[in-house]
């Protein structure tokens, strides 16, 4: 729909009957807020044609009117699930108007409403944003300060058979299983392997490549040989450790085994992060939107997207090239982000909400 605004009719009269009083150009634009170049206009067309009325539009009249038209797009507004086709059968039956679903389709793209692929997000339930908005309301005054001093972790799994994309192909009728207009696929995409890393604001930590599944234990042994000496190392006074709830993480070798003391009540053994003076970072479960990392992990990914690796191996050095080449602006700038992604949690209070920082963002 076109956003060019027109003068109505009656201002055009005025316009002209305001000249014709002898009141100059700069005057008359003043006077009805409009361009002097329209004051001009208007006054050549009633001086050539007689008229300053409106002409009226060439070609076909549309279907639907204004009316009609909001009315279509307040219920897709609604309800955004509903299909262009829902909108054809809502026309026929209350406007007595036959639409095409790709006249629906343009109706819905003039008001801005097109069609896209929904965002894949943890179901958030009660308690869970109960825990995400406390989360946010503790870590409300950290600034980019206190957020450096975090060393935020996580683990991920990359395919050995990446996808390439959602791409289209243009074929003629009749060739759809023709080789070169085909996609192959492979089942489970034909392996994969896990990683573990770590970052920080003044440093894109280790990688390491996790073989078999993941217990507790290989865990621990992680965080002993890579992360520990590392932190211990590079990372700040008063530095604090992020992980997620995962059950490998909080297991109670991690976070130390309760035992009933003998004249009743419980009491927890010395941790592991305790024996190693690690402050932990207590993590809301469902929250990968709130872990900066998860960006890595995309960036990684698209950069092996459409590669099809024949071994793990091959996989792995792959992926720690590409970890390797993510420069250290990207990690500052999702650090960085921590602020905002703690307001939009106290914004959206207990509804379901989840926190969106595009990659262009972080460029």
């Amino acid at each position: 729909m076109s956003t060019k605004k027109y003068t109505s009719t009656p201002i055009k009269k005025a316009i002209v009957q305001a000249r014709s009083e002898g009141q100059s150009v700069n005057d008359v634009a003043k006077l009805f807020k409009v361009g002097t170049a329209t004051v001009k206009r208007v006054c050549k067309r009633q001086r050539e044609c007689g008229d300053v009325s409106r002409l009226a539009k060439p070609g076909r009249r549309r279907k639907l009117n204004e009316r009609q038209e909001r009315m279509i797009v307040r219920r897709s507004t609604i309800d955004p699930r509903r299909q262009a086709t829902d909108a054809t059968i809502y026309a026929s039956r209350h406007f007595n108007v036959k639409i095409s679903k790709w006249t629906a389709r343009r109706i819905l793209k003039r008001h801005g409403l097109y069609a896209r692929r929904p965002a894949r997000v943890p179901l958030l339930k009660k308690r869970h944003r109960k825990d995400r908005l406390e989360f946010a309301r503790r870590y409300k005054q950290w600034g980019r300060e206190q957020w450096g001093r975090v060393l935020w972790s996580d683990e991920t799994k990359i395919n050995l058979f990446t996808p390439d994309g959602g791409h289209f192909i243009r074929r003629p009728v009749g060739t759809r299983y023709k080789l070169k207009y085909t996609k192959a696929t492979v089942k489970f995409q034909g392996g994969n392997i896990m990683v573990w890393g770590c970052i920080c604001r003044d440093f894109v930590g280790p990688l390491v490549r996790i073989v078999g599944t993941m217990n507790a234990i290989q865990y621990r042994d992680i965080l002993e040989e890579h992360m520990l000496p590392m932190a211990q190392e590079r990372m700040p006074p008063n530095w604090h450790f992020q992980q997620d709830g995962d059950p490998k993480h909080t297991s109670q070798l991690m976070m130390g085994k309760r035992i009933r003391r003998e004249n009743g009540g419980w009491m927890r053994l010395l941790s592991w992060f305790r024996q190693n003076n690690v402050s932990v970072l207590k993590w809301p479960a469902y929250s990968p939107d709130l872990n900066p990392i998860e960006h890595m992990w995309g960036r990684v990914k698209r950069a092996l997207r459409g590669r099809r690796f024949i071994s793990g191996d091959e996989c792995w050095e792959a992926v720690q090239k590409a970890w390797k080449e993510i420069p250290l602006d990207f990690v500052i700038k999702l650090i960085d982000s921590m602020p905002r992604r703690i307001y939009s949690v106290i914004l959206a209070k207990d509804r379901d909400h989840y926190f969106c920082t595009t990659i262009n963002e972080c460029h």
